[in-house]
């Protein structure tokens, strides 16, 4: 069976653009020299799933369900988060401290320490903006960048966002949005940033998260809303807020969290099909290089590392590298 050409099976330009960025990178990866076949293999595994989701996304386009922000939205964002951050102590915030052309701002937040951001994150988002209820035009991608006595080891913020933004930032605009707001801030502070940052506006609000972090999210809830419904009135925004879960392992058991969440009115949806490994941890552990959506901005960053076999520990490993050069 003969796969139809890109532009017979996506009918926006949005989603278009998005296919053919990804088709790019995907097949740039024969003539990147240090990879093996088999890392081109499994590079190539997601290519599927990014398209086939495009594609679902593209008819909710058609259908006026989903509108795409503009090249001009987005860059009247990254203009407010340079020049404009988090109007503390304003008196009286502006009406609208963001221009754009809409009167209520669908959107998914999606959170975490993205040590680093890879392929599975992007199917989380991707899947949100596919079957997401209601549905959202964009998703912004912050990571945390609080200290975390959990993972005391975790990578520097500002390098953790370098390889957030060089794999998504052109790719997968104008959907999912790397939004540098998390500096030494976790997800109780980036929310309450988003919003201030975001004032003005009625905000319908949807926090993706893994069904692993779901039940410690779902307990702390009603105290996140009592800070940031107080900051969403002093800033002139109408906030509405709910979950998007995707299961992270089919047996995740978390029937108790969703009946707390909506018992504190916060609507939950959970998508049931899992999204389990790879994982951010396989590529600081045992060095999969392949989970990483290999732009070339990205690949030049990490190329010297899995090159020489640096990810290893010289002192308990094998030092040399399995890439044939």
């Amino acid at each position: 069976m003969t796969t139809k050409p890109l532009g017979e099976r996506y009918s926006t330009k949005a989603t278009l653009r998005v296919a053919r960025r990804v088709d790019e990178v995907f097949s740039s990866l024969q003539s990147v020299p240090f990879l093996r076949t088999q890392d081109k293999t499994e590079f190539r595994y997601f290519r599927r799933l990014f398209l086939s989701a495009l594609e679902k996304i593209d008819q909710r386009i058609i259908n006026g369900e989903l509108v795409p922000w503009t090249k001009t939205e987005i860059n009247a964002l990254y203009e407010q988060v340079q020049y404009c951050p988090p109007c503390h102590g304003l008196k009286q915030p502006m009406e609208h401290c963001l221009l754009v052309h809409r009167r209520t701002l669908h959107i998914g937040v999606f959170i975490g320490s993205f040590d680093p951001f890879q392929m599975t994150h992007l199917e989380t988002a991707l899947r949100f903006l596919s079957k997401g209820l209601p549905p959202a035009d964009v998703v912004f991608v912050i990571p945390e960048g609080a200290y975390s006595s959990t993972k005391p080891g975790r990578s520097d913020y500002n390098y953790r966002f370098d390889i957030l933004k060089r794999q998504i930032e052109d790719a997968f605009r104008p959907f999912i949005i790397p939004l540098n707001i998390g500096k030494k801030a976790d997800t109780i502070e980036i929310i309450s940033r988003l919003i201030q940052l975001l004032c003005g506006y009625t905000i319908e609000l949807t926090h993706i998260l893994g069904s692993d972090m779901f039940p410690l999210a779902a307990k702390w809830y009603a105290k996140d809303l009592a800070i940031w419904e107080p900051i969403a009135k002093e800033h002139n925004v109408n906030f509405h807020f709910r979950a998007f879960v995707v299961k992270r392992n089919k047996d995740d058991d978390i029937i108790e969290a969703i009946t707390m969440a909506k018992t504190q009115g916060i609507p939950v949806q959970v998508d049931p099909k899992p999204i389990g490994t790879p994982s951010s941890t396989h590529l600081r552990e045992h060095g999969f290089f392949t989970i990483i959506f290999p732009t070339l901005e990205v690949i030049e960053k990490l190329e010297v590392v899995f090159r020489y076999g640096m990810h290893r520990h010289w002192l308990i490993e094998n030092p040399r590298p399995d890439y044939e050069i």
